[in-house]
Parts: structure tokens; C-alpha cells; sequence
């Protein structure tokens, strides 16, 4: 299960994980594997041990490590389950929580960023860059504090805060953190593929906001290429998307499975939507240039990536 398994497998999509070694489990011999998140850098681990000729398998974050083992033996009927004490953190704002942020810790800690990243891009969405700069500002306290100022998964939470940075007119600051970004997505220990050509896309944005779309360019044309790098090549073919409501039940169904299966494996997913802005931002780079032909097959490139595809892939 550890070496060859469904479940071995789509860890492999999420983490990097070291050799399995032996481990006690419920008073039985098992195994155990320590892996990092290649989108995050945290700490994971994962137990396998076969109790009753039933093999169990549990996972979770390097925090959590205690509880498996009691998952496992709730799962077996060999520990009675016990209701988990309920948590509320409505009524709090971006900018406020993201204020107390960093005083969470262990298996919340990681929790709070997977809320911040997302409270970011929402906040971005809506314009309020000074809320998705808090947010991002947040993620990257909390990484620092837990896995160190020179991991490699700080690179994207970096470029992200540095964007929102630029988005507010602040672009001494934003370069300082883009390059601080560029340098970590660079190194050598980065696990995660969508790190470089993410910074390359978001710095190309803090370009485009000082105006020189000229020299953001060279850094769309990096990003496509690490982002096309990673997508698929069926799912790269163009002019295909917007005939799939014309096609069978049965072909839509594979579409949506396949499309399901791209949502799944997280590094692909972020290439996919990163190549769709890459394309879209492109255009707006070349209007800017006045090279508005092209700008419309930039465009329409980007338009025939989604079309007809999950909505949450646009």
C-alpha cells in the first residue's frame, strides 16, 4: 500500500515523500512515510498497518501525528469514537482575522493559511487590495514561523502578497518582495512545479501595472511555457472546447470525469487556471502595445482553454 496503491499514488500528486519505515501502530507492526506538501512545505505523514488481515491507511499533517494512530484504531473497532468539540470563527473580517493569524498553532496553523489563501484571492477579486495584502501578509508570517524564512514554499505567497503590494501603487516595495520570491522559487530544493512559472506570471502583472508591458512579455512567455509544461497535452489542444456541448451523454460524462481528475491533482489544476490568465493578461499586454490582432488571438486562445470545461477551471 505504501509503495504501489490508489492511495500511494495520490499522495505522490500532493507530497514528497520519503522511504516508507517501520512503525508501531495500535500495538502492531506497520509503517509510516514523512512527506512535504509540494504546494505549502508542510510536514505530513502517513501510517499503513494491517490489523485484523484489514490493511488501514490514514494520513494527515505533521501536527496531527498523534491522532492517526487513534483514527486507525476507531476505524477498526478497537477505540470508541468521540464527538470533536465545535469551533466558530464567524463575524471575523480578512483584515481582522488575518491580524490574529499568527497566533495560531499546529494542525490550525495550516487551517488558517488554506483560509487566507483564499480570503486573498476573493479580497483580489474584488478589488480591495489592501485586505488581500493582509491575507497574503498573514500566510507568509505564519510559513516563516513554522517552516523557516529560506523554504522554497514561500515563493508563491510571497509573489501573491507582492502583487497586492504593486496593486496599491507601492512598487519599490513589490520589487523587494518579488525578488525575494524569484530567488526562493529558483532554489534548488523547490518540490513544487508550479512555483517558478507562478512568480514569473505574477511579476509579469506588477509590470503591466507600471506600465511597461513590453518587458512583461519575456515573463508571460516564461510562465506559459513552465504552466504548459505541467498541463496535460490533451488538455492544450485549442478550438476543442467549445464543441464538447454538441458531443454525446457519454462523451460529456468522460469530459467532466477528465475534468474532475484535473481538479484533483493540484499542481495541474494551478497550471491549468495559470495558463488561462497568462493568455488573458498577454492580451492586455499587447492592446497596451497596440498590437490588437494579436491581442485577439491571445484572447481567443485563452477562451478555447475553458470553453465548455468545469466553471471552476475558468
Amino acid at each position: 500500500a505504501l509503495t504501489d496503491s490508489p492511495w500511494r499514488r495520490g499522495l505522490a500528486l500532493r507530497f514528497e515523500c520519503a522511504a516508507p519505515v517501520p512503525a508501531a501502530v495500535m500495538g502492531a507492526s506497520g509503517y509510516g512515510m514523512a512527506c512535504v506538501r509540494r504546494q505549502g512545505g508542510w510536514p505530513h505523514i502517513a501510517l499503513a498497518v494491517r490489523l485484523d488481515d484489514t490493511v488501514y491507511l490514514a494520513d494527515g499533517v505533521r501536527p496531527a501525528e498523534a491522532v492517526l494512530p487513534r483514527a486507525i484504531g476507531v476505524m477498526a473497532g478497537k477505540l470508541a469514537a468521540e464527538p470533536a468539540k465545535a469551533t466558530d470563527a464567524s463575524g471575523l473580517d480578512t483584515q481582522r482575522r488575518a491580524a490574529r493569524a499568527d497566533r495560531v498553532d499546529g494542525a490550525g496553523a495550516i487551517a488558517e493559511v488554506e483560509f487566507q489563501l483564499r480570503r486573498g484571492g476573493l479580497e483580489n477579486r474584488r478589488g480591495n487590495y489592501a485586505a488581500a495584502e493582509a491575507a497574503y501578509r498573514a500566510v507568509v508570517s505564519i510559513q516563516e514561523r513554522i517552516i523557516g524564512r529560506e523554504n522554497p514554499a514561500l515563493s508563491v505567497p510571497l509573489a501573491r502578497q507582492a502583487l497586492q503590494v504593486s496593486n496599491q501603487g507601492r512598487f519599490d516595495e513589490a520589487d523587494r518582495l518579488f525578488a525575494r520570491a524569484e530567488r526562493l522559487a529558483s532554489q534548488s530544493n523547490q518540490i513544487d512545479p508550479v512555483a517558478r512559472p507562478m512568480v514569473a506570471y505574477l511579476r509579469a502583472l506588477n509590470l503591466i501595472n507600471i506600465d511597461r508591458p513590453a518587458d512583461a512579455l519575456p515573463l508571460l512567455d516564461q510562465a506559459e511555457a513552465g504552466f504548459s509544461a505541467i498541463v496535460p497535452r490533451d488538455m492544450l489542444a485549442t478550438g476543442t472546447g467549445g464543441s464538447r456541448s454538441a458531443r454525446s451523454a457519454v462523451e460529456q460524462m468522460a469530459d467532466a470525469a477528465a475534468d474532475a481528475a484535473l481538479m484533483a491533482n493540484q499542481a495541474v489544476a494551478a497550471a491549468f487556471n495559470g495558463l488561462t490568465e497568462t493568455r488573458r493578461y498577454r492580451a492586455n499586454a499587447l492592446v497596451a502595445l497596440g498590437r490588437t490582432r494579436e491581442a485577439e488571438m491571445a484572447l481567443a486562445s485563452a477562451r478555447d482553454l475553458v470553453a465548455g470545461r468545469d466553471p471552476r477551471l475558468a
